[in-house]
């Protein structure tokens, strides 16, 4: 029998959007899968539209939990899992029809850890093609390379939902999203990565990722957000000084730096946040390319004029 798939979908406030989300999931190609709705305790219709979706497909199983955040959900989601891969959709975006079927014939032939794919981000102000373009579809690739491909080419990206993962990674590794916390992807991202093995390409954009204008990093309560993304660039740090792979930390040094510098300016955070250990020097030493040293260099003279260009 053909590999099965459990697609997690944590719901949350998304009545709007939920059937486009479902309905891009009931209808894939491959149909060895199950669709485990997670409604976290959301207060408008998405409870009963689960139990209505559950009614017209057995693969569809809904969980009602209270609400504890997308992370929660995620956990909720992953213990009730009993699928051979997992797939992460997020309520108020979608997949192509063909997404799994696709995912699973590059697992069968790869049997990667984790199969990492391209999406298109759809944004009020049009479409972002996240894609990945330095690596070869089907090829096997260590975690390490895959890595340090995915740095170089400024392309490791940090949803979740841009990949299918072997559900044995998550339990032999106990990996849980940790709750409480914004930006939970990026808390993720190196953890998975690490605990990962083997890496495989899919080169479709079948995730359709949509951003609305109420998203987190576009929310007004930038002080949360910057203390929770600094605080995950903190543990971030103290994970990449113990990496024994010289390229390999330098270029995830590079990336802290990066990330670090782009929330700066997304937030519009003029006084900066400084972390041990990530001052002016290391932002500047660090720095992927010459782009990112003046950007370092800019930082350094004045936060407040580098989040204001």
């Amino acid at each position: 029998m053909k590999s099965s798939i459990s697609i997690i979908v944590p719901i949350y406030n998304v009545e709007d959007y939920l059937d486009r989300c479902v309905k891009s999931l009931i209808a894939q190609t491959y149909e060895n899968i199950e669709i485990i709705l997670v409604d976290d305790g959301s207060p408008d219709g998405c409870p009963q539209k689960c139990d209505d979706w559950s009614a017209k497909d057995d693969r569809i199983i809904v969980i009602h939990k209270e609400n504890g955040g997308l992370s929660d959900a995620r956990n909720a989601g992953i213990k009730g899992a009993k699928g051979d891969y997992l797939l992460f959709v997020d309520s108020d975006d979608y997949i192509e029809l063909d997404s799994c079927e696709k995912f699973i014939t590059i697992a069968e032939k790869t049997q990667a850890d984790i199969i990492v794919g391209n999406a298109l981000q759809e944004t009020p102000r049009g479409l972002v093609h996240m894609d990945r373009t330095n690596l070869e579809e089907g090829c096997i690739y260590s975690n390490v390379d895959f890595i340090k491909l995915a740095i170089r080419a400024r392309e490791w990206y940090a949803p979740a939902c841009f990949s299918l993962y072997k559900r044995t990674i998550y339990k032999e590794k106990h990996l849980e999203y940790r709750k409480g916390i914004l930006h939970e992807d990026m808390e993720m991202l190196p953890r998975v990565f690490f605990a990962a093995q083997t890496v495989s390409f899919l080169n479709e954009e079948f995730y359709h990722y949509v951003t609305r204008e109420d998203s987190i990093m576009g929310s007004a309560n930038r002080q949360k957000n910057g203390k929770h993304i600094m605080k995950i660039y903190a543990e971030w740090k103290s994970l990449f000084d113990r990496v024994q792979d010289t390229e390999l930390k330098r270029l995830l040094y590079g990336y802290l730096a990066k990330c670090y510098l782009h929330s700066i300016r997304e937030l519009q955070m003029t006084d900066g946040i400084r972390i041990e250990g990530i001052d002016n020097k290391f932002i500047f030493k660090y720095g992927l390319d010459n782009k990112e040293r003046i950007k370092a260099v800019l930082f350094a003279f004045s936060p407040r004029i580098y989040t204001k260009l």
